[in-house]
């Protein structure tokens, strides 16, 4: 039926032109419904006469079928109905001639029945009633007389021969057709007139240059003109049926067309600019209207599109912007301020430096306003500043150029700047407008001439040292302090090189180095040794600077530079506090930071290894408690050079507080190597230490961390270090540990996964997503499992087994059981308010299960929702669990009865359980494992399985599940295993809450299986 509506909904719409009314419309459906019913029946008619032998008869249908063929082909060429009227019209009119004539004979009587019924019905198919009914009267008149002549004849005279009744009959039946046909073709008359009235109206327009198309209410493409084609490139065939939406170019969104659809519907009517694409790929701006045409229900039956190529008005506007947004660009990219005035002093544009300079954030701002009274009211002292003396306005006034060396504008804030302006008349066919004027803020260059001034007296009375070089660098003036640190006087350095203040400590690259610098940067800045005039060696800071003329050349060399003795010797002093420990002299935590960064990289480049010993002194805090803090001191100090005694002189020892050390072993090929100094430590650390004259012993516990087997920063390789250490120290003092890299790792990564999922319950990451459960014999649905999924931000939507086997066993394990448990419950209610009872089962673990509170948990969860029906909730349970702890699990089972809460085995099959177990365990529902539905058909083995579990769950009274059901074939062989239920992708796959009902009312029929695919849990 949906394949017969939509081609009868097909061929209305072929049937139809833009401009055909309703009446027409129904009208040709009414007539062309006629040839296409009667037509087949009259080609059957035909050859059934034709096989018999009537040729004669069979002729005249085949004829019928013929002429209804080319009627029917001729109107959907011209959507014209005057073709098929006349040939359907002569059908209605001959058909008792025909119908007498096939039954082999003529009679006056059965005419009159024939046409009695036929009649009436011809004329009423095409006249008004009054014309039809006159019609028949005034023929059906002509008839009876013919009959009454007949008779009256046929006793007079003798008979005639059949031929010549048959021609009588023959040529009245003619007449009345004949005089039936006139009436009708008058009748449609008026109809054609108006016809084709509305055709040369339509056929001027579609003449239009515009392009115009025509749709239907599905928006597919009846009909386009001639400049449609000249301006798209595209055929009435290639467009003719196909969506409009075959001429976007991509350009606009879906914004853009859901705006437009609105405004259709909300006024009729739409009307805009739009990009569209030629059949040659190029796109072109079009403006564009859609109207909506009605039908007298206010029904849309069509829609009309009328467009225009206005590529050269939008190149034409293009071109204009272009010209504006140089304008605008032109004086936005002066670094000048400018504006113009008209002849009442009112602003009329600002540029952007306009609005930097004065402190605006727009033109809106300023435009419109009389300038002198915004930015030019007053003088630098405050003074008023009448607008008659300005000079700006002589620009305008007296047609002259005017340029004002220093003067004040006020800012927006009300502060004076002072400027330079000028100001020209703006003329228009020589005549003054009125004018424009630019200005530049010269605070910087009158802060300049002040500095020259400041500058002039620094030069003297700077402590710092300061001499300026010509462009060929040779010294041309010094100052105070130069003479003062250097020792030499002005006379002896004047036109010589800097270089003769050179210590010799820096090298010909450092040179080469700092007038490369100089070059690029203009600048350099660094510190230097120089020598003074006595032969002293000292260290300053030197700044040099290159002052460049207006072509580019240098012109001047700046050098300033401060003695920095007592700052090098003060920095060399913080340097040994801040890196070195004040008691051993090796250095401290500060240093040993900066080493292992070193030691990190050089071990990276040269592809070997190195160590980081962690060293605890083992009965340290006796010798501080009992013979006082500086015997205490002395072992350190002697701990630490018997360190620096054993390592390498490559390595590195420090002291990181109290009595913990850190030594770094570098250039180790294996870990093992440094096995040997470990042991040498151990040992030259535990002998006597004489403080006074008493003989003290310590130990040392180690731990030990290697680089790159530990691919960590220098305070992770620490912190391992020291683990390390303690484990060494808890495994008897006096010995080595080295940190055990991959199992740290497994352990770091399970407890960041832990957290994450941690983080997903607190932040609802988790959602539960649902699989239809289904009765095999009717598809009705019958329940639900309930499957957890994580909504991971970075991954993705995750399945259970790539978390739940994280946290098996443990704390969040229940916490997620009960997630889920409060999830279902909801859902359950969320459902049932909805008209939704089914029941939905949930998978529970075994810890979660044989948890202390489990049942009273479960009771307070349940009772969050009074109106909670019994069988509503079921628990799945794996039998490998059941069977594991029988007497428990079967107490819990029977207390979550109680409570109206039904218990599944799960994975059935799996486990060996015995028939005296299943029998124990008061379970509603055996799910048979989806690996041996998977297998069924292949393997015998598990076939027998399947059907062994069914049969027991019929003998033990259990509902059976079958999981993971993929194909057809699947689903019915467990059907005919006597399977009662059953879920898997042949059925539906798992999915969102929402999705449920929707599925619940169009799937989990047999024959609407979906097709299989890779199970998932």
């Amino acid at each position: 039926m949906a394949i017969l509506k939509t081609r009868l909904d097909q061929f209305v719409r072929q049937s139809f032109l833009p401009t055909d009314s309703a009446d027409l419309r129904l009208k040709k459906v009414a007539l062309t419904l006629v040839p296409l019913i009667i037509g087949p029946a009259a080609f059957v008619w035909g050859w059934i006469y034709c096989l018999l032998g009537h040729f004669l008869s069979g002729s005249i249908p085949m004829s019928y079928s013929i002429i209804s063929a080319i009627s029917l082909a001729h109107f959907f060429k011209t959507k014209e109905t005057r073709f098929i009227q006349h040939s359907q019209l002569i059908l209605v009119l001959l058909l008792p001639f025909l119908l007498m004539w096939s039954l082999g004979g003529f009679s006056a009587g059965s005419m009159v029945m024939i046409w009695a019924i036929f009649a009436p019905v011809a004329a009423l198919m095409f006249l008004d009633k009054r014309s039809a009914m006159m019609w028949f009267l005034m023929y059906l008149a002509l008839i009876l007389v013919s009959v009454l002549i007949d008779d009256t004849l046929s006793e007079k005279i003798t008979p005639l021969p059949d031929w010549a009744r048959q021609i009588f009959y023959l040529m009245n039946l003619g007449c009345g057709s004949a005089g039936l046909y006139m009436l009708l073709l008058f009748a449609f008359s008026e109809e054609k007139r108006l016809s084709e009235i509305n055709l040369r109206i339509a056929a001027s327009a579609f003449e239009s240059h515009e392009g115009i198309l025509v749709t239907n209410a599905s928006n597919e493409i009846l009909r386009v003109n001639r400049a449609f084609s000249a301006i798209t490139g595209f055929s009435p065939e290639e467009v003719v049926g196909r969506d409009p939406a075959m001429l976007g170019s991509a350009r606009h969104g879906a914004e853009f067309f859901s705006a437009m659809w609105a405004a259709i519907s909300r006024n009729g009517t739409w009307e805009g600019d739009i990009w569209n694409r030629r059949k040659n790929g190029d796109d072109f701006p079009a403006h564009l209207i859609i109207t909506a045409i009605k039908d007298s229900d206010g029904s849309v039956t069509n829609y009309v599109g009328t467009f225009s190529d206005v590529t050269e008005r939008m190149q034409s506007e293009a071109r204009l912007n272009d010209a504006h947004q140089r304008m605008a660009s032109l004086l936005n990219s002066m670094a000048e301020g400018a504006y113009g005035v008209d002849l009442d002093g009112n602003c009329t544009f600002v540029n952007q430096s306009f609005l930097r300079i004065l402190g605006y954030q727009s033109a809106d701002e300023v435009v419109g306003k009389k300038m002198h009274g915004l930015i030019h009211h007053s003088h630098a002292d405050g003074s008023p500043y009448p607008s008659r003396d300005c000079k700006m306005y002589k620009a305008y006034r007296q047609n002259s150029n005017v340029q004002v060396d220093d003067e004040v504008f006020w800012t927006k804030d009300g502060n004076p700047i002072p400027v330079e302006y000028w100001s020209q008349p703006i003329r228009s066919d020589n005549v003054v407008q009125g004018a424009v004027a630019t200005f530049v803020d010269i605070t910087e260059r009158k802060r300049a001439e002040e500095n020259l001034r400041i500058t002039a007296s620094v030069f003297d009375i700077s402590q710092e040292a300061i001499f300026i070089t010509d462009a060929e660098n040779r010294i041309i003036d010094v100052n105070p302090a130069f003479n003062r640190i250097t020792g030499y006087r002005s006379e002896e350095v004047i036109g010589r090189d800097p270089g003769m203040l050179g210590s010799g400590n820096q090298t010909r690259e450092f040179f080469e180095a700092m007038w490369q610098e100089l070059k690029t940067n203009k600048s350099w800045r660094g510190e230097i040794w120089n020598r003074r005039k006595n032969g002293e060696i000292y260290p300053e800071i030197l700044s040099i600077s290159v002052l460049y003329g207006a072509d580019g050349k240098v012109l001047r060399y700046v050098a300033v530079f401060s003695d920095i003795s007592n700052l090098k010797e003060h920095e060399a002093e913080l340097n040994r506090i801040a890196h070195f420990d004040a008691l051993t002299g090796i250095p401290n935590r500060i240093l040993l930071a900066d080493r292992m960064k070193q030691a990190i990289a050089q071990t990276s480049r040269e592809q070997n290894m190195m160590a980081l010993c962690y060293l605890d002194l083992n009965g340290f805090k006796p010798i501080n408690d009992t013979l006082g803090h500086q015997a205490g001191d002395e072992v350190l100090v002697e701990i630490a050079r018997r360190i620096g005694d054993t390592i390498r002189g490559g390595d590195t020892s420090a002291r990181l507080g109290g009595d913990e050390f850190v030594v770094l072993l570098l250039g180790l090929s294996k870990g093992e190597e440094c096995v040997a100094t470990l042991e040498r430590l151990l040992e030259s650390i535990a002998q006597p230490i004489l403080v006074g004259d008493k003989p003290v012993t310590v130990s040392a516990s180690i731990g030990v961390s290697i680089y790159p087997m530990d691919d960590e920063d220098p305070d992770t390789l620490l912190r391992h270090a020291d683990q390390a250490m303690y484990i060494a120290k808890q495994s008897g003092k006096n010995r080595f540990h080295i940190y055990d890299v991959s199992l740290d790792r497994r352990a770091r990564d399970q407890n960041e996964f832990m957290k994450s999922i941690r983080y997903a319950l607190e932040h609802d990451q988790f959602e539960l997503h649902y699989q239809p459960k289904i009765n095999l014999r009717t598809g009705e649905l019958v329940g639900v499992e309930g499957l957890i999924r994580w909504r991971h931000p970075d991954r993705g939507l995750l399945s259970p087994a790539e978390f739940m086997r994280h946290i098996e066993n443990t704390g969040l394990d229940i916490e997620t059981g009960q997630w889920v448990t409060a999830a279902a419950l909801d859902q359950i209610d969320q459902w049932r308010k909805q008209g939704v009872d089914i029941e939905v089962s949930i998978n529970i673990s075994g810890y979660h299960l044989e948890s202390p509170g489990f049942v009273e948990m479960l009771k307070d969860q349940l009772g969050r929702y009074p109106g909670m029906p019994s069988g509503a909730l079921q628990i799945e349970v794996l039998e490998t669990v059941a069977l594991n702890d029988i007497n428990i699990v079967r107490d819990i089972i029977g207390a979550c009865h109680e409570l109206g809460v039904g218990f599944a085995l799960d994975d059935f099959g799996t486990g060996y359980s015995s028939l005296s177990y299943l029998s124990g365990l008061p379970v509603d529902v055996l799910k048979i494992d989806q690996s041996f539905v998977r297998d069924m058909l292949e393997d015998k083995g598990d076939r027998a399985i399947v059907q062994g579990i069914i049969a027991l769950a019929q003998a033990f009274e259990r509902q059976t599940v079958a999981e993971g059901i993929e194909t057809a074939a699947q689903y019915q062989l467990l059907l005919d295993m006597g399977c009662e239920l059953g879920q898997g992708y042949a059925i539906a796959r798992p999915m969102p809450a929402s999705e449920i009902v929707k599925w619940r009312t169009t799937g989990g029929k047999p024959e609407s299986m979906l097709q299989p695919d890779r199970p998932e849990s």
